[in-house]
């Protein structure tokens, strides 16, 4: 661990801006003004006044775009005016945390860190140097989707199959969804039919639907219970880790079909699958492996790659035997 102090005392004498900085920053933790989200790993105090922090306060703005936990980017104010910011150096890094608890690094000397080595000017050498790697792309929910239900779900006398079909009326910060789901209380022998001593069709013949008979029910659903139906144009590019579409059926290995994501798992980069990839693989062994079987096996067993690939995925692809 380097001596952050000594290293203030040179950056003092060679430059005077800095130097005013430094010590507005000493006046503000001389104030008890220490910010709330940061704990020294030495000493564990809040108002921390060893050698492993210092505060620093910038007397310029900057808008710059910041990668959250999930890879989306969210535009970020990183320095603002009259705000100090903590710093820690460790083996030749900067480490700073802004005003949104977010954790950022920097290279080189501290007055670098608050002139020149800008986060926006590392986003943006990041990617223009790596233009093949993949942001997180999930599946999404909108209104108007048609879905399958992955999961058994049951309320009173509804319950709802895996594989039952519904559409999306309105969603939840894609967290939750309202469903219509189509055919629940539609057929004489549905038990909410019974229980409700409804008659959705005229009588004699029953050929004809009834004014006022009931088309389905909506119900409040998690999102890991449904898998949105395949569209190629909005599907292709989503993007599943590695690990979970390693562990689908009848999904072999391909490294060379990978793509890199932005995380790295200590000093390893991960690795994504797109969905295109893991269709065409899948589908390409099931026919391989439909060769030597019977109707009935091949029933099944397309059922579980389509329930697998769902709760997986989050979308629906009916496999075929290409």
């Amino acid at each position: 661990m380097l001596n952050l102090n000594f290293e203030l005392k040179n950056l003092k004498k060679a430059d005077y801006g800095m130097q005013e900085k430094i010590t507005a920053s000493e006046n503000w933790r001389e104030a008890g003004k220490e910010l709330p989200w940061l704990s020294c790993p030495s000493c564990h105090v809040m108002k921390c006044n060893c050698d492993l922090y210092v505060g620093v306060v910038c007397t310029r703005n900057f808008i710059v775009k910041t990668y959250m936990m999930d890879d989306s980017i969210v535009d970020k104010t990183l320095f603002t005016k009259s705000v100090v910011y903590k710093a820690r150096f460790k083996d030749g890094i900067y480490y700073a945390r802004d005003n949104h608890g977010t954790i950022h690094r920097f290279f080189g000397d501290f007055y670098s860190y608050f002139s020149e080595v800008l986060l926006e000017n590392e986003m943006n050498q990041l990617v223009e140097n790596d233009t093949d790697i993949y942001a997180y792309q999930k599946r999404t929910l909108s209104a108007g989707d048609y879905i399958y239900t992955v999961s058994t779900i049951k309320n009173g006398l509804i319950q709802i199959e895996p594989f039952s079909t519904g559409r999306i009326v309105a969603e939840s910060n894609q967290l939750e969804a309202n469903v219509w789901m189509i055919n629940v209380g539609t057929f004489e022998n549905d038990p909410i039919t019974q229980a409700l001593q409804l008659e959705n069709h005229t009588p004699p013949e029953k050929i004809f639907l009834k004014n006022g008979s009931v088309s389905g029910v909506v119900l409040h659903l998690n999102e890991k219970d449904v898998a949105v139906e395949y569209r190629a144009e909005a599907h292709n590019g989503i993007t599943i880790k590695e690990e979970d579409v390693l562990a689908l059926p009848l999904f072999t290995e391909c490294i060379d079909k990978r793509v890199p994501s932005r995380k790295l798992r200590g000093n390893e980069r991960e690795f994504y699958y797109l969905l295109e990839t893991v269709i065409h693989v899948m589908e390409t062994n099931f026919k391989e492996w439909t060769e030597n079987q019977n109707s009935e096996s091949i029933i099944k067993k397309k059922q579980e790659l389509e329930l697998s690939f769902a709760k997986t995925t989050g979308v629906y692809y009916s496999f075929y035997q290409i």
